[in-house]
């Protein structure tokens, strides 16, 4: 294997050498409205019949199916057409990561901290490294690539790691240090570039600097900025690569979400619940609140469905969501019984979406 190279950066956005650094910005106006269609489009959940509730599940396209971890830590692969020819992966006690490579046969847990190969069999390869808390980001063929955050007292420090499929370490290859606090760590990533943001507060706003990390060279490079005009504190960013757009949401109460193409930019009101993304070349959003369900939002065209009523469901993330462009379903687990018991839900979105 090549030799890896750890590279030390230590990195700040709104310094004075990238003050030339553009600003984008949106105005003060919004939010614009969705059109809800929920009175005229309808779109009847169907249950995924699985071995038992769920806890995380992805979709391999080894097996063209699902991959579930069941609330009894058991580990299932769909493999035909009734849940009887689900497959029995073994026990895992730690939670499954939705992030694997594109044959669907790379599977590792939460913390990157186990690896499977879906193909060979069902013992797990336990990954050493320096740090034992590291966030999947992405694969690129075998290898995949990681992120460790440590907190000190001038800022986060980010740890990236490299690994390949089957061995039973990781290697450093990136660290980037902050000089102080306000760094995070951004969605939609996409090989070999991270997404991170940097915020700080001013006397009339947020002012926010999205940055790519580059894990070939570990070169950091702003991508967009934008002025002290943010309404709120900043509680997610992220890129869409295919469309060249960034979802900001903010906690404000009626403009928490800013959608940013290149096309122009604006403000929603998508009811201030814990956006998510099933898939990041699709510039859709679900959201859950207790007192409207699950909504799900087309950004660009700016209307709404609901899936779910209020009080029927609980909140879910990203990994208990997947969407299928193909067919245009969209699968959600959202939690059920307040234990963390999940049902995979399949929506046909046919009539919705474009």
């Amino acid at each position: 294997m090549r030799n890896f190279i750890f590279v030390c950066l230590i990195f700040s956005v709104f310094s004075p050498v990238l003050a030339s650094v553009p600003h984008n910005r949106c105005g003060s106006e919004g939010p614009h409205p969705f059109m809800d269609l929920s009175g005229s489009v309808k779109s009847v959940p169907k249950v995924v019949a699985t071995k038992s509730a769920v806890q995380e599940f992805l979709h391999s396209n080894y097996y063209q199916g699902f991959v579930y971890r069941d609330t009894r830590s058991r580990l299932w692969a769909q493999n035909g057409p009734t849940v009887d020819g689900d497959l029995y992966l073994g026990r895992l006690s730690h939670p499954l990561s939705s992030v694997t490579d594109d044959s669907g046969r790379f599977v590792t847990t939460d913390d990157s901290n186990w690896f499977l190969n879906l193909g060979t069999g069902s013992f797990w390869t336990k990954i050493f490294a320096r740090d034992q808390d590291r966030q999947p980001l992405f694969w690129q063929g075998r290898f995949q690539y990681s992120v460790h955050r440590e907190e000190t007292a001038t800022g986060p420090n980010f740890r990236f790691y490299r690994y390949f499929a089957g061995l039973p370490v990781a290697n450093p290859v990136c660290n980037i240090t902050t000089t102080h606090q306000g760094y995070y760590l951004g969605e939609g990533h996409t090989y070999p570039n991270v997404i991170m943001y940097e915020t700080r507060s001013t006397a009339t706003g947020r002012m926010l600097a999205v940055q790519s990390v580059n894990l070939l060279t570990c070169q950091v490079s702003v991508v967009v900025s934008y002025g002290a005009d943010l309404p709120g504190e900043v509680r997610q960013v992220s890129y869409f690569d295919a469309l060249k757009s960034y979802a900001i949401e903010v906690d404000h109460p009626v403009k928490n979400l800013l959608w940013d193409t290149p096309q122009g930019c604006r403000y929603y009101n998508v009811g201030g619940g814990r956006a998510v993304f099933p898939d990041f070349d699709y510039p859709y959003l679900t959201i859950w609140t207790p007192a409207n369900g699950v909504y799900l939002m087309q950004l660009n065209a700016r209307q709404s469905l609901q899936l779910l009523k209020g009080g029927e469901t609980g909140p879910f993330e990203r990994s208990h969501t997947w969407f299928d462009p193909k067919s245009k379903q969209l699968y959600l687990a959202p939690e059920l019984d307040g234990n963390g018991g999940r049902a995979i839900l399949e929506f046909s979105l046919g009539k919705f979406l474009p």
